[in-house]
């Protein structure tokens, strides 16, 4: 074994004896956590290797319960062994996710009610693992907890199937946390996408699910938009539908509403969509929105033209090859790729106007750099008087097989 690897062993060896000066019970798992945390920057095979030296060193199975124990010590979050030390002894736990235990992880959010990120850590933890009743035992005692960062916790749960449907009928009580309530319908209704849940899982649940919907209050846009997702798959339940066609009848919730139709398939109307193209205020998220959705050809072309899409903030330029709405004469003459297509769009930003040009990708994609507002596009700031130089360039930089960002 290299003499570097047994110098790191030793100091790490050295540096977890040194912090091992608490109770009994945490002093093995302190300066073993410490000297895993050294040993998990080593390739496996070295790892392996410095078992069969120092197997006393290395966590086994049964070790598990004493990493519990040393868990549920109390010693400060901000301090090198409450910090470095049980985000050791977490990885440990994930090594041997089949000896967990929920009655001493109880101790452990006993111990841990000052420490939300720990909290999170051990539950997003068991959730990656797939301990399901271990998490549906322990998402109780904490589910009052706003301070627990709920979106990396609870992250992996739609991924696992026995996991979701161990914390499926905790669906009541989470629902009644205002900080967790919006999270957990998301994750129902990506629970659906996935298929690992069915909409006739949910149909016990309707009247908290449909309760929850009412009391959204306005302006929160996106824990609208996660009900009505969760809505849409569940459209098949006259309650469910009649919300959904409340939404899309007008109002603030509207958008939402399409797009949660578009996502899970369900048709909707053109004269829906001309009807929104047709108001200046929703023309530009009502584009954008179905280019998000991949259908922006059900947009329409009356109002894709400079003076429609000027009402909304937008001046936008289509040229096809034989076809133009819109667009200024001299950018029909463009010679553009087969079934090329042109985009030139005007748009505020931060109290400034900027041009976009978005065009046929290259064939050279690796050499394609894209912009943030389409994909291939190209921003800069708008000047009238140069538009169509501006233009030029961008097509002399596609026929030379690349895209240069401004």
């Amino acid at each position: 074994m290299r003499k570097s690897r047994q110098a790191k062993l030793l100091i790490g060896l050295s540096m977890g004896w040194l912090l091992a000066c608490g109770s009994p019970a945490d002093e093995h798992a302190t300066q073993t956590a410490r000297l895993l945390s050294a040993l998990r920057a080593e390739a496996v095979s070295e790892r392996d290797s410095a078992r069969q030296v120092w197997p006393d060193y290395f966590f086994t199975a049964a070790d598990v319960p004493l990493v519990q124990a040393a868990l549920a010590e109390s010693y400060p979050d901000d301090s090198l062994r409450g910090g470095d030390t049980r985000r050791a002894l977490l990885e440990v736990l994930a090594e041997f996710p089949a000896e967990i235990e929920a009655g001493p992880l109880a101790q452990v959010f006993a111990a841990t009610d000052s420490l939300p990120r720990v909290r999170g850590r051990l539950l997003a933890l068991l959730a990656e693992t797939g301990q399901a009743q271990t998490l549906a035992s322990l998402l109780p005692l904490a589910a009052d907890d706003a301070r627990i960062d709920w979106a990396e916790a609870l992250t992996p749960v739609p991924a696992q199937p026995e996991v979701l449907a161990a914390l499926l009928p905790q669906t009541k009580s989470l629902l009644k946390q205002p900080h967790l309530a919006p999270l957990w319908v998301l994750i129902l209704a990506e629970g659906l996408d996935r298929g690992h849940l069915a909409p006739a899982d949910l149909t016990p649940l309707a009247d908290p699910l449909l309760t929850y919907g009412a009391q959204i209050p306005a302006g929160q846009a996106e824990a609208q938009a996660g009900f009505l997702r969760l809505t849409a798959h569940l459209g098949r339940d006259p309650r469910f539908n009649q919300v959904l066609g409340q939404a899309l009848a007008g109002g603030e919730r509207q958008l939402p509403a399409i797009a949660a139709c578009l996502e899970v398939g369900i048709p909707v109307a053109d004269s829906l969509i001309e009807g929104l193209a047709a108001r200046a205020e929703t023309r530009l998220p009502l584009y954008l929105l179905l280019q998000q959705q991949g259908q922006s050809h059900r947009f329409p072309p009356d109002f894709l033209g400079p003076v429609p899409m000027a009402a909304a903030d937008l001046a936008l330029w289509l040229a096809r090859r034989g076809h133009e709405a819109g667009a200024p004469e001299w950018l029909a003459t463009f010679p553009l790729q087969e079934q090329g297509l042109l985009m030139a769009f005007r748009f505020r930003q931060r109290g400034r106007w900027l041009l976009g040009l978005s065009g046929p990708q290259p064939a050279d994609s690796s050499r394609f750099e894209t912009g943030g507002y389409l994909t291939g596009s190209l921003m800069q700031p708008y000047r009238a008087y140069r538009l169509r130089r501006d233009v030029e360039s961008y097509l002399e930089q596609l026929d030379a097989g690349y895209l240069l960002a401004d």
